[in-house]
């Protein structure tokens, strides 16, 4: 017969043959180890732009560990995305599966009209990083400051759960100090039955007190009962003072705004650094008209409409009131419907002392001042709703402006207001007699007659259209939409313990304290916080709730770890390795994400990755970060030296570049809803973000400059005289 013949291939036997570079990561292997540590929520797999890429193509992710376990992945390439890297993301948890795994990472580009291609292959290892391990936590220090005077029984040393320690292992306590008597190390065992739970261990007071005025580390090893080498945690260090602090002092971080509407951190915490060294200080603390001084490196600010002095051995600083106020609307646009306005420093003027106002941004939206309004110089406070501003003057009126229907009218107001805040489309004011009243928007007008009838109210928090009112003797009252949180839950309004509220869109949380219990109650749309999960409801060690995007309610425990709720909500979960941390001393939030401070100065985020919920490698590498401060798509960063870093949306704030070169010396940075406002230690006012919704304030500058100041160092006699002066000019009793 006829025999007929192929053409020959050719066949490998192995690897592909690579035409494309290989993966990379971020961060990357170092000598072929990539540590854990370095990952705090999410490793990224960066595939840079091949010649060819186009839409239709198909990329292919490939990681291999030991045989049988793998992870794969892939992306359509389309016009947006083509001639752009492409990144993949591994959850930590996921890695942390791969430890001591020697690792084969490569991808393949398909396409339904050319041969696959296929990449070089990255290999490296899982390295143990030192992080792995939960670092401990002494639960009576404040930040990284031990005061002996706290500890008189002892220091408590902490080690969370997630440690996952077993029956019969050995917890070794490691206290390590330079000077005489300040080291020790304290063995632990493990009895049968206490394995997986959290360990608390004892430090003497004598080992703590002996490094007063200077710092000591802390750390501990774990001997595993099934033997192979100790477990090391990461090391802690802790300064141990009792004495404020002498030198010059340097005060970081923006009052608190709770008075504007969708405020995503309602008491922000204010810290106190040595001027020359950049550390933490211990100084005292106080209000106007207080007096009493409180010592501590930090503040949180729960009383932003009054002055807050600050003073070292040498030294007594003003910070000024809140002083910048953010407003906007359309969270689903990046549109500029947004402004700004500034409260000039007070002057001695005829008349007594002054202070006017300065606004930027969109004009319906209170970004330009009329005549009137510009004449106004004895402005106290300023509240804004998502469409208007209302400024609460010396004599207890108010002044309107921005969208009529929104509370921009009526343009006065007389009467002694004390308080005021602003909902999405209306305001809320509570008068020195007691009584409330409301104007602008629908829902939360009227004031229902069981809300009237009260007037011993000390705090109203609003959601978008709903009012809650704290009462003196514990109590609280809501109206409104009641799928807004205008309505309690059956029973609520019986509780006496409450302390303050907070709030998400639809719905308010509030934060109940009877004896040594702590606890959360929530009212409103379930899904958007109303309801409280019963492993959480069920919780007694609850110190505050410094934050809520959206929908989700974030609460921070006495322990130094953060929960959420709703899960489905944005940043309702929380990634393992951030549930896991119990070294957190802040909280705050855009609309969409959240991030945490921790006491070593980092930071962590999670929620839409792209509106704040993913950190930038210059972020993830600071560990100077003294305030973060979050508008609707974007968080922008204060670090002890004064620069700023920033991510999330670019476009809103999350891309300084435009002014990088003026974002030095910071000492304060507020928001609205697309861009950010810093105040400096030279008294410029630097603005970034979307230019028409107050991102650009060019044509303003002369009237800031020098004009919007953060704080000021007084004079000695200033400083003698403030020690026992009780009137408040913005006072709210």
């Amino acid at each position: 017969g006829i025999e007929l013949r192929s053409e020959q291939v050719q066949v490998s036997v192995g690897e592909a043959r690579a035409e494309l570079p290989a993966p990379t990561t971020r961060p990357p292997a170092v000598e072929d180890v990539l540590d854990p540590e370095q990952v705090v929520v999410e490793l990224e797999i960066v595939i840079p732009p091949w010649p060819d890429m186009r839409d239709g193509q198909t990329v292919h992710l490939l990681w291999q560990g030991k045989p049988g376990h793998t992870h794969t992945d892939f992306l359509r390439i389309n016009d947006s995305t083509a001639g752009r890297e492409v990144v993949f993301y591994l959850d930590r948890a996921t890695l942390d599966e791969y430890l001591h795994e020697s690792i084969e990472l490569s991808y393949r580009v398909e396409s339904d009209d050319e041969a696959t291609q296929y990449s070089a292959i990255a290999r490296f290892s899982i390295g143990v990083g030192q992080g792995t391990l939960p670092l401990p936590v002494i639960l009576e220090a404040q930040g990284n400051e031990v005061n002996p005077d706290d500890i008189l029984q002892g220091a408590t040393v902490q080690i969370a759960a997630s440690a996952q320690l077993k029956d019969y292992d050995v917890v070794t306590i490691h206290v390590i100090s330079a000077v005489t008597g300040g080291s020790t190390d304290i063995d632990h065992p493990i009895n049968a039955g206490e394995g997986g739970q959290e360990v608390r261990v004892s430090v003497p007071w004598a080992v703590i007190d002996a490094s007063a005025g200077t710092t000591f580390q802390l750390k501990y090893t774990i001997t595993r009962a099934a033997g192979g080498p100790a477990d090391e945690s990461g090391t802690v260090t802790y300064s141990v003072v009792s004495d404020i602090g002498d030198g010059p002092l340097q005060i970081m971080g923006a009052r608190s705004t709770p008075s504007v509407w969708r405020s995503n951190a309602r008491q922000k915490r204010i810290s106190a650094l040595h001027a020359n060294t950049l550390v933490p200080v211990l100084a005292e603390w106080r209000y106007e008209g207080d007096q009493q001084w409180t010592k501590a490196t930090s503040w949180v600010d729960d009383k932003s409409w009054l002055k807050l002095y600050v003073r070292s051995g040498s030294e007594t600083w003003e910070c000024r009131e809140a002083n910048v106020f953010g407003n906007g609307a359309g969270v689903s646009a990046i549109n500029g419907n947004a402004a700004f306005v500034a409260m000039r420093d007070e002057i001695v003027g005829e008349g007594g002392i002054k202070a006017d106002m300065v606004a930027w941004g969109n004009e319906k939206f209170g970004g330009v001042l009329d005549d009137r309004l510009s004449a106004i110089d004895t402005v106290v406070e300023i509240s804004a709703t998502a469409y208007a501003y209302a400024a609460r003057l010396r004599d207890g009126s108010m002044v309107c402006w921005g969208y009529p229907e929104y509370g921009g009218t009526p343009a006065t107001l007389a009467g002694e207001f004390i308080e005021v805040k602003g909902a999405i489309h209306g305001f809320a004011g509570r008068k020195r007699d007691g009584t409330l009243h409301v104007w602008g928007g629908s829902y939360i007008a009227p004031i229902p007659e069981h809300v009237h009838r009260h007037k011993d109210y000390k705090e109203l928090t609003c959601s978008d259209q709903a009012v809650a009112a704290l009462r003196e003797n514990g109590q609280a009252v809501a109206w409104g939409n009641p799928n807004s949180g205008g309505q309690m839950r059956p029973g609520q309004e019986l509780f006496n313990d409450i302390v303050t509220i907070a709030s998400t869109t639809s719905a308010f949380a509030a934060l109940r304290q009877s004896g040594n219990s702590s606890s959360v109650i929530a009212w409103g749309a379930a899904n958007w916080g109303g309801e409280v999960p019963g492993d959480i409801a069920s919780r007694t060690d609850v110190k505050r709730i410094p934050a809520a995007t959206a929908n989700t309610f974030c609460i921070l425990l006495e322990t130094g770890a953060v929960k959420t709720w709703p899960a489905t909500g944005y940043g309702g979960h929380i990634p393992k390795v951030i549930a896991d941390l119990t070294n957190i001393v802040d909280v705050t939030s855009t609309v969409f994400a959240f991030c945490a401070r921790l006491n070593n100065g980092k930071v962590v985020a999670w929620g839409t990755s792209y509106w704040g919920g993913d950190l930038t490698p210059e972020v993830e590498a600071r560990s100077d970060i003294v305030q973060v401060t979050g508008n609707v798509y974007a968080f922008a960063a204060l670090c002890s030296d004064g620069s700023v870093v920033a991510w999330g949306d670019q476009l809103s704030g999350g891309d300084t570049s435009a002014v990088a070169d003026k974002l030095v010396n910071v000492q304060a940075i507020y928001g609205n809803t697309h861009g950010f406002t810093a105040l400096t230690k030279d008294g410029r006012v630097v603005t970034w973000g979307v230019g028409p919704g107050g991102g650009n304030s060019d044509h303003v500058q002369p009237e800031l400059t020098g004009k919007v100041t953060h704080s000021r160092l007084l004079s000695p006699a200033h400083a003698e005289a403030i020690a026992t002066t009780t009137h408040r000019y913005g006072e709210q009793p």
